[in-house]
């Protein structure tokens, strides 16, 4: 046999080959096969569901959806690791993700969540298509397209938004004061504004921060700028029940408000260490940053890196104490996998994981007042009359 008959012969062996090891591995009954050997050579903890998933395919009688009982075994297997922050994301859910830490997402701009068993909305965006369909903060969606919904389907509701192509709209059905009416709303492209700010009396500039998205920081800092230049001589950094996001954003905003020196450390399970630190330019104005026990992960970076340096007052209450990081990862089907990789450190060198960052002034809120807008003008905010205060004395 001459050498280029024999690399030919070898390569109709490879692709044969390739064919039957996939064939077998398509098949339940190779798959069978796989998983006891595996088993019994202790090649992969995976291969006893590989067997089940096998069994239930050769011999079960029943109806049965397959992803979904992939997506419910990975969720349990992420859970059962025993950290609350490892979390399995569906589709949906990584989608989400991804949206918000953009700062984008396909919807009508409002905010749900759940009341008296029912799909309340929490808030309407201004300008948003919901503002413009005459939705308002309190009412109920009870169907979405004449599909009824319950508070036990809240991802479902916001699922069934999305789902309708940009530009054409969505019928709901809303509850408003227990009357029944229809809105028809159209759906688009909506950005989140995740940074608002404002000039209140006396020189004060209030800056809101609702979560640490991928395009944050440009947008804080002019925020900050344009305040400087109408007049701002003080500043309010509002971080109250924002829940975190990009490790980069707030390392870069807490850079820009700082002198030189460390804003984080971060250190792995093996002991390894990353160090992020600032420039020497800073802001030089006084300050105070208003916390609550909804304040988490990236708030906590920033109020403890504010406070070490000396640059603010904390005002509010204990923060929430999530001083672990976490790295996302995509499992190529458009589902995720969230893992805590590794503890965060201030720059005073404390771990404030299940401790959270105490305020220098401890306030609370008076019953019945609600920040859900966050925009600096809500009667009888005590926590931003305190931090307005201290402002005025120093």
């Amino acid at each position: 046999m001459t050498k280029k008959r024999l690399v030919a012969l070898l390569a109709v062996c490879s692709v044969i080959t390739a064919m039957l090891t996939t064939l077998f591995f398509l098949s339940p009954q190779g798959r069978a096969v796989y998983a006891t050997i595996a088993q019994r050579i202790g090649a992969s903890p995976a291969a006893k569901l590989m067997k089940i998933e096998s069994i239930v395919d050769s011999v079960y009688m029943g109806e049965y959806d397959k992803n979904w009982l992939t997506d419910k075994a990975a969720y349990e297997y992420a859970a059962s690791v025993g950290d609350k922050y490892t979390l399995y994301l569906n589709a949906a859910d990584f989608e989400s993700m991804q949206e918000n830490l953009d700062g984008g997402y396909r919807g009508i701009g409002i905010q749900v969540g759940a009341k008296d068993g029912k799909v309340l909305i929490d808030s309407v965006m201004k300008a948003s298509p919901a503002e413009a369909a005459g939705l308002l903060s309190g009412d109920f969606i009870v169907s979405v397209n004449d599909v009824s919904y319950t508070s036990e389907d809240l991802s479902e509701v916001v699922s069934a938004i999305k789902e309708v192509p940009p530009g054409e709209s969505v019928k709901l059905g809303i509850e408003r004061a227990g009357e029944l009416i229809e809105k028809n709303v159209i759906v688009s492209d909506v950005e989140l504004e995740y940074v608002k700010s404002t000039l209140l009396d006396g020189g004060v500039g209030f800056v809101r921060v609702d979560t640490f998205g991928n395009d944050v920081s440009e947008k804080f800092k002019s925020h900050i700028n344009a305040l400087i230049e109408t007049g701002a001589t003080s500043l309010i950094i509002d971080l109250r029940s924002n829940p975190g996001g990009a490790l980069d954003t707030v390392v870069d905003m807490v850079d820009f408000l700082v002198p030189e020196g460390i804003i984080t450390t971060v250190k792995d399970r093996n002991g390894n260490e990353e160090v992020y630190s600032s420039d020497k330019s800073e802001i030089n104005l006084p300050m105070c940053v208003l916390i609550n026990e909804n304040s988490a992960s990236a708030s906590e970076i920033m109020a403890a890196a504010l406070s070490d340096y000396g640059k603010a007052t904390l005002v509010g209450k204990n923060t929430y104490g999530k001083g672990v990081v976490q790295g996302v990862y995509s499992l190529g089907d458009g589902t995720g996998l969230r893992v805590t990789i590794a503890r965060y450190y201030t720059p005073a060198g404390q771990c404030i994981d299940g401790k959270g960052v105490a305020p220098d002034a401890e306030v609370d809120l008076p019953d019945g007042i609600s920040l859900k807008h966050f925009d600096a003008t809500e009667e009888g905010d005590t926590q931003l009359e305190k931090a307005i205060d201290i402002l005025k004395n120093k």
